[in-house]
């Protein structure tokens, strides 16, 4: 059986404090300095490779191939988890594991949560489903 491999690393941020920058600046003044971080963030991950997944209101999601591995090996896919922060793998209820430097075997169908936990309905998550050819 061939053998897949994926480098890949997730970026999740959220910008601290935007809410009080808001109420303090007003909308308008805040809506920019919030957009001139969100457009700072997309561009250094353009620089490193990365894409931009998706964001919502000062969330940004972006995907890099770097920090994470998925394989696929005599039918069996695994996740090896190289980051310092770790990441939540959700395979379905009572099966979330959290992993740091490790790998896991995957299967059935979840999510994969860097850095915090998250439910099946989170947006800012990569979802997995295991199938057999």
């Amino acid at each position: 059986m061939d053998q897949e491999r994926l480098l890949a690393a997730v970026l999740l941020t959220d910008l601290v404090g935007s809410v009080p920058l808001y109420e303090r600046m007003g909308d308008d003044a805040a809506l920019q300095q919030v957009s001139d971080c969100l457009d700072a963030i997309r561009e250094i991950v353009a620089q490193h490779g990365g894409d931009f997944i998706h964001s919502k209101g000062d969330d940004v999601l972006s995907l890099s191939r770097r920090h994470a591995t998925f394989t696929i090996s005599n039918g069996k896919a695994r996740f090896i988890e190289r980051s310092s922060s770790g990441t939540f793998v959700s395979m379905g209820p009572g099966h979330e594991v959290f992993v740091r430097r490790e790998d896991i075997l995957l299967f059935g169908s979840g999510v994969i949560s860097p850095g915090r936990r998250s439910s099946l309905g989170d947006a800012q998550v990569l979802r997995y489903e295991i199938t057999s050819s």
